[in-house]
């Protein structure tokens, strides 16, 4: 009984012995902060180190550490009560200000009418112009209209991806405007998903839009099946080329590399939903493409950043309950995880409980992450945390001479234990 009590002793320390040596270390929490807004979607560092959140129906702004600032809300008061709005999307422009795009739903006799809409602000939050893409609201009743996708242009203009339909049959509207927000063109792409695209500015001066593929049978009726679809844009918007990377899985995210493109999203794996990771290069062709997660478990990822360090960080869920829509998720826990430059995995941290929308690095080599508890309940729960960045080297097991000494010592008293045991 000694024996077999110092065996298992033994054992326990060598594994903590072994962690020590080989597990990378993940980052630490340094401060997080609760809101009274809604959902939070995204979160951008500042040009003053502070941070905006995209916040519900507003816009909140913090110091470095989370404290709130200022906070702007964009909903009518007088109509509150049949008026929502979320923001989906934002980020600073070269003024200083903010270019925010979301959804409006309104609420009349016949059910709710979502509508996407981009607002302009300077750096205060102060609107200085806005557009609602209303005008093809009883083309698709009841509609479903969103804008999770803006970005300013080289040419100090803004490109916006609008999706616009009943789920995932619909189509995707690209919008570029001028710095003033006057419409310079638009480019309606048919066929594709009725919700979650982007589009990005490319290098060549032309754009990326990320979307899918649906398709109808001898009925008419859409298949639940969608295939995730690049579309390569020319700086006019006009179509380049198109491709397409399986079938049943979506894009996410999606963010330039210097040699390609990075998406991330979900596939289905027939048995459950896999986290998605896919890089390509400047022409769409893939270079390399990883899965993660667990067997009989949903997984994905809703968001993909580069890091300092050329790998990328990773916002999304893991152990959700399987569902057949692959972007509708309310189930599971937050995760987020650390790849390296080539889509292997450095560390990953799970949240329990938690819902992680999205998740940046900081300049100061850390990450600031946004989400919510679940179930949600109005401004009790929704969360900015900000954490270290990993240790040097942390990620990657350093075979020291010191290492390598202590796992042949370890050898030798596992050795040498096991012929005790054997002979008693």
């Amino acid at each position: 009984m000694i024996l077999t009590g110092g065996v298992q002793y033994f054992r326990m320390i060598t594994v903590v012995l072994l962690l020590t040596g080989i597990t990378g270390a993940a980052p630490v929490e340094e401060w997080n902060r609760t809101y009274n807004v809604g959902r939070i979607y995204d979160v951008q560092e500042t040009q003053d180190e502070g941070y905006i959140l995209a916040a519900g129906d507003a816009l909140v702004k913090t110091d470095a550490y989370g404290t709130e600032q200022w906070i702007r809300k964009f909903n009518r008061p007088e109509l509150a009560s049949r008026e929502f709005i979320q923001v989906f999307k934002i980020e600073q422009s070269s003024d200083g200000g903010y270019i925010l795009a979301g959804s409006k739903s309104f609420y009349g006799d016949y059910g709710a009418k979502d509508v996407a809409f981009v607002i302009k602000t300077d750096a205060y939050g102060n609107e200085q112009w806005s557009k609602t893409f209303d005008e093809n609201i009883e083309k698709f009743y009841p509609v479903r209209g969103e804008a999770k996708s803006v970005q300013q242009t080289s040419d100090s203009g803004y490109i916006l991806a609008e999706s616009l339909g009943l789920d995932s049959s619909g189509y995707v509207r690209v919008i570029k405007f001028y710095s003033v927000g006057k419409i310079e063109w638009i480019k309606n792409f048919e066929k594709t998903c009725g919700e979650g695209s982007s589009v990005l500015q490319t290098p060549d001066g032309g754009y990326l839009l990320a979307t899918c593929n649906v398709y109808k049978n001898n009925t008419g009726n859409y298949y639940n099946t969608v295939d995730a679809l690049l579309i390569k844009l020319d700086a006019k918007g006009n179509e380049l080329w198109n491709r397409t990377f399986g079938e049943n899985n979506m894009i996410g995210s999606i963010q330039l590399t210097s040699d390609g493109y990075i998406l991330a999203g979900v596939t289905d794996s027939y048995d459950s939903y896999d986290a998605w990771l896919i890089k390509t290069d400047l022409n769409g062709d893939v270079a390399w493409s990883r899965t993660f997660g667990e067997t009989n478990s949903d997984d994905g990822f809703h968001s993909v950043q580069k890091t300092q360090d050329g790998g990328y960080i990773l916002a999304g869920y893991t152990g959700a309950d399987r569902t057949s829509d692959l972007i509708r998720y309310n189930s599971g826990d937050a995760w987020l995880v650390k790849v390296d430059a080539n889509g292997n995995k450095q560390w990953d941290i799970i949240l329990r409980g938690k819902f992680l929308h999205s998740a940046r690095q900081t300049r100061d080599g850390g990450y600031i992450l946004v989400g919510y508890d679940v179930p949600l309940f109005y401004g009790s729960n929704v969360w900015l945390v900000k954490v270290s960045g990993e240790p040097e080297g942390a990620a990657m097991p350093k075979k020291t001479p010191a290492f390598e000494a202590s796992l042949f010592f370890i050898t030798l008293i596992s050795v040498y234990i096991k012929g005790l045991w054997r002979g008693k």
